[in-house]
């Protein structure tokens, strides 16, 4: 059924095998597996018409994705939604537009690079001044700097975190355009 790129270690794939194992809903953007005639009847009776996958969570970041085990290898349930849909695998990243990695709909799914990848993501959890790219300076007043294609850049000094974050917020748009998340 699914055959092995010599060397990779992952199964060949491609929009066929998929479609063929696994209804995909754009809406709601689950996977279900489809009822297979060549596979033992317990299996059928056990998954088919069921959702597919499993919750994994990353460390050290703590997001949570879906996996999907497919000829016993696992892959990610939003990277599977992409060449369901287009036919094709994604080139680099899958971004999650609502930062939420079990939200799989289509419409929250956008390929991205790294760099646009990590523009999207929210706020530290252990900011204290409660905005992403904001610090607070010794002498009492509130620094917005930002990172962006490995470097760091300093935006400016404010009197307020208000004030920081609405510079932040500007400098992430005019980087990352639609990637950008204050």
């Amino acid at each position: 059924m699914g055959t092995w790129i010599k060397g990779s270690g992952e199964p060949f794939l491609d929009q066929a095998i998929v479609k063929r194992l696994l209804r995909y809903s754009k809406k709601t953007g689950e996977r279900i597996w489809r009822y297979r005639p060549e596979a033992r009847a317990n299996w059928n009776t056990r998954y088919a018409g069921r959702r597919a996958g499993s919750v994994w969570k990353a460390q050290p970041s703590d997001m949570t994705y879906r996996v999907i085990r497919i000829f016993d290898y696992p892959f990610f349930e939003h990277r599977l939604a992409i060449l369901y849909v287009t036919g094709e695998w994604p080139i680099n990243t899958v971004d999650h537009r609502d930062l939420d990695g079990e939200n799989n709909k289509w419409r929250n799914l956008r390929q991205a690079t790294t760099i646009q990848n990590c523009a999207n993501r929210g706020c530290n959890k252990n900011s204290q001044s409660g905005f992403k790219g904001v610090s607070l300076t010794p002498n009492g007043r509130y620094r917005a700097t930002i990172q962006f294609n490995r470097k760091w850049r300093q935006v400016g000094t404010f009197d307020t975190a208000e004030q920081a974050a609405a510079a932040y917020r500007a400098e992430a748009i005019r980087l990352a355009g639609e990637f950008a998340r204050s």
